[in-house]
């Protein structure tokens, strides 16, 4: 019997062995093991990892990839709840080269409808690193992309609210 309405999860490659000693990797050779594994720990959701390195190996970047996705969240009842998108760690939404920017936007979208079609609800972008927002031109530039993605008309109103 569950005492709570919470879903408890894990980020994907925890549930694996350490990649090249880093704290957060995609774990290209064991993600479908996961499934099993957070299924036999009790756990309901997995937070799916987007990376350059590897990215080949994610299933997220495959139609094919996300069906089997989706197969092993109905067969071991896991559902994948949220993508973090670590690229951006690397390759920022703001804070670059104009062209870097926009192929950054472009991953992001395509990032949005790869998830769209795997029924992730949530991307998470690590406003760290060199996607950290230090200054008010980083956070008005973040807030104008954001709204260039959504396709919202006045990046000012957000601007002036805080």
């Amino acid at each position: 019997m569950r005492l709570t309405n919470l879903n408890f999860g894990v980020i994907s490659g925890r549930l694996s062995p350490v990649i090249d000693n880093k704290i957060q990797a995609f774990p290209f050779r064991t993600w479908k093991n996961e499934f099993k594994i957070a299924n036999e720990l009790g756990l309901q959701c997995i937070e799916w990892v987007y990376e350059h390195q590897n990215k080949s190996h994610n299933p997220i970047c495959s139609d094919e990839g996300i069906a089997i996705l989706n197969n092993l969240s109905a067969e071991h009842n896991i559902s994948i709840n949220s993508l973090v998108a670590d690229n951006f760690l690397e390759d920022p939404l703001f804070n670059n080269t104009s062209s870097l920017i926009e192929e950054s936007v472009s991953l992001l979208i395509y990032l949005i409808n790869q998830c769209s079609k795997a029924k992730i609800k949530i991307i998470e972008l690590p406003l760290m690193g060199n996607n950290s927002i230090h200054r008010k031109k980083d956070r008005d530039d973040f807030i104008k992309k954001m709204i260039q993605i959504h396709g919202l008309p006045d990046w000012k109103m957000f601007s002036q609210k805080r």
